[in-house]
């Protein structure tokens, strides 16, 4: 005789302190964003980008830590599926002043091979800042690959093995810092343009590193509102990294001098 299917337990509700972590999470995001389990999200108190530090995707607990003010904090997946699900409304021009005027960039017509395939490499040791790169370039397209590097060594490595169209360069790198990192890589790895991607905000260092052959410089503060924006950052940082293959000659400074000032950057 076969037995009764027993009833499935219904699925317990998220508690008081978890909706109240969601609603201070979402306090720093437009109306209606939708978090996904596992991504990255803001702190619930600085609004800083936080960092998974674990997904038990068997408990559907991720834990977050925010390297600002050393907070941490879960979010269920249960709590997510609180969260709207109605797309944000977005605004292109908040997407940051670098990219407010990509709309009216008038460059050089781009080589047919730049509208396919678009290879780039990140070299970066920090795992908050590759995932967040990572996070904003996941809604591109699938010709946009993108490979990882934790160190200059490594990145040399990939990037010696050819087919990189853009490197994606930070500064701070377990064999050197500052500068020197830069021009270690210039004399290292084949010449392709580079995208420096940095939060040091020191005095002279974008001059610094445009004297020494980068293409342009991208501060990473710039990088958590494109995070935000969803599908329309992501075209906004893949249209800007097509722009600097358009209009640089590789191993060189860029052949549009002006670029730099046209999309924002001030100190260019």
């Amino acid at each position: 005789m076969l037995g009764r299917r027993k009833k499935a337990a219904p699925r317990a509700e998220p508690s008081a302190e978890e909706l109240a972590t969601l609603a201070r999470v979402l306090q720093h995001y437009p109306p209606g964003t939708k978090l996904h389990f596992g991504a990255p999200v803001r702190c619930p108190h600085c609004g800083d980008f936080g960092m998974a530090s674990n997904v038990d995707y068997q408990a559907g607990v991720t834990d977050y830590f925010c390297m600002h003010d050393s907070t941490e904090w879960s979010l269920s997946r249960r709590v997510l599926r609180r969260a709207p699900d109605v797309p944000a409304r977005i605004t292109v021009a908040g997407l940051g002043d670098m990219f407010d005027q990509l709309d009216h960039l008038q460059p050089r017509p781009i080589d047919v091979a730049l509208e396919g395939d678009l290879h780039l490499l990140l070299v970066e040791d920090d795992q908050a800042d590759a995932e967040l790169v990572k996070t904003i370039l996941s809604c591109a397209p699938k010709s946009i690959d993108l490979a990882h590097a934790s160190s200059r060594r490594e990145g040399e490595a990939i990037a010696t093995q050819g087919g990189v169209d853009l490197v994606l360069l930070d500064l701070g790198l377990p064999e050197s810092t500052g500068l020197s990192t830069l021009s270690n890589w210039q004399v290292a790895a084949p010449p392709s343009p580079i995208v420096v991607v940095s939060g040091d905000n020191r005095p002279g260092l974008v001059a610094g590193v445009r004297q020494i052959g980068a293409s342009q410089f991208l501060h990473k503060n710039e990088l958590v509102p494109l995070l935000d924006r969803g599908a329309e950052g992501t075209a906004a940082l893949v249209d800007f990294l097509r722009f600097v293959i358009a209009n640089d000659t590789p191993g060189s400074i860029s052949a549009a001098p002006d670029a730099g000032a046209s999309l924002g950057f001030t100190a260019f």
